[in-house]
């Protein structure tokens, strides 16, 4: 008897929570149109989908249900069609290129140290013995 009344104040309590969970998923869309509409055309954004996914590009056509990204890729302009419902956030960014352009120098240096520290402490072990 007591679980039927926990359970009919659990659905009754949902059921009274999904038209602000529509309503917030609608203005989620509706405020990430704004903010697409409202970027310049070939700006460098960065875009992150419901599904993980992020991106970077520029924003080229418009229509009512969604939007083109351009991402150069190897050299070629390559076009995703993407809907507003898709898209979590967009933004404005500096440059459309990942921004990790520095890591892969860093690595490189850091294994450069570590093998001259090696050979450099074999040649004393060696020289020592």
């Amino acid at each position: 008897m007591v679980w039927r009344q926990i359970t009919s104040i659990l659905l009754a309590a949902v059921m009274a929570a999904m038209p602000s969970l529509a309503r917030s998923q609608a203005s989620s869309t509706s405020s990430i149109e704004e903010k697409i509409r409202a970027i310049q055309p070939d700006s460098p954004v960065e875009v992150r989908l419901h599904n993980g996914t992020q991106m970077r590009g520029t924003i080229g056509e418009v229509s009512a249900t969604g939007y083109v990204l351009t991402q150069d890729q190897s050299g070629q302009l390559v076009k995703h069609s993407l809907t507003f419902e898709e898209t979590r956030s967009v933004k404005n960014v500096a440059s459309v290129k990942s921004g990790n352009g520095s890591k892969p120098i860093y690595t490189a240096v850091a294994i450069g140290l570590v093998a001259v520290a090696v050979i450099a402490v074999a040649l004393l072990l060696k020289n020592r013995g």
